[in-house]
């Protein structure tokens, strides 16, 4: 990107109501409230490394493809979320905190890799939101 170019990124992150507005919130303060293109997805990340079809990965990597063509962005930004459903429906429960974060940590490695490759031009980040503490842990 050029020194004139406004930094704009594309968030894949869960749909779950109850993270929704505060992570906005997190976007609009960092980037502004028009430099992020968002379309939730539930299970944020999921379907990057564990879908249950395989044309659910393709899906979403051409839902990015698309945004790309009408939004240039420079960032991508993961964001998974403890006391995800979409990840409980797939078999995946936890009792104990740090074990769920660890998973995700995983799971959010794993996706950056896919997406690095798709956009090998585009720095990728990756976030941990806390939901019941409505606060992002990393």
């Amino acid at each position: 990107m050029s020194a004139g170019d406004q930094l704009f990124a594309y968030v894949l992150a869960c749909g779950d109501p109850k993270i929704r507005s505060r992570i906005l919130w997190e976007l609009d303060q960092r980037l502004g409230p028009e430099n992020h293109f968002w379309l939730p997805e539930l299970g944020g990340a999921k379907d990057l490394i564990m879908p249950e079809k395989d044309r659910d990965r393709e899906r979403l990597l051409r839902k990015m493809e698309t945004a790309a063509k009408v939004h240039r962005f420079g960032l991508i930004i993961l964001i998974n979320h403890s006391d995800c459903g979409a990840y409980r429906l797939s078999g995946h429960t936890f009792t104990d905190p740090q074990e769920e974060e660890r998973f995700h940590v995983e799971q959010l490695k794993k996706a950056a890799e896919v997406v690095r490759e798709k956009f090998p031009r585009v720095a990728v980040e990756r976030h941990y939101f806390l939901k019941a503490e409505q606060r992002m842990a990393w």
